[in-house]
């Protein structure tokens, strides 16, 4: 519990800037990444035991017609740092050992 609070205080990344944090890939190859090794869904929303580990957590941001109403929420993921970290071992995990 005290990890997860822990984790709660770091900053959080989209996935955009968590790709451009690790430098070996972008965006949408980090996506499907994520999808091949079932860390995240068909519609890119991550598994919940992974949001319960503090890696993801699901952000909405409410989208307004002109008068003010609201429409829609559009869904995005947040990578923790330690999210960062995951992903990042899971890069390396995946590089040839001669490299």
């Amino acid at each position: 519990m005290i990890r997860n609070e822990k984790l709660q205080e770091g900053a959080w990344f989209t996935m955009a800037q968590t790709a451009k944090k690790i430098g070996k890939t972008g965006r949408n190859k980090l996506y499907k990444l994520l999808r091949e090794k079932g860390i995240i869904m068909k519609n890119n929303e991550p598994y919940q035991c992974y949001c319960d580990t503090g890696y993801f957590k699901m952000q909405f941001t409410p989208k307004y017609n002109k008068r003010g109403l609201f429409i829609t929420a559009f869904p995005s993921v947040l990578v923790s740092e330690a999210g960062v970290e995951f992903i990042e071992a899971l890069l390396k995990e995946m590089e040839p050992d001669n490299v």
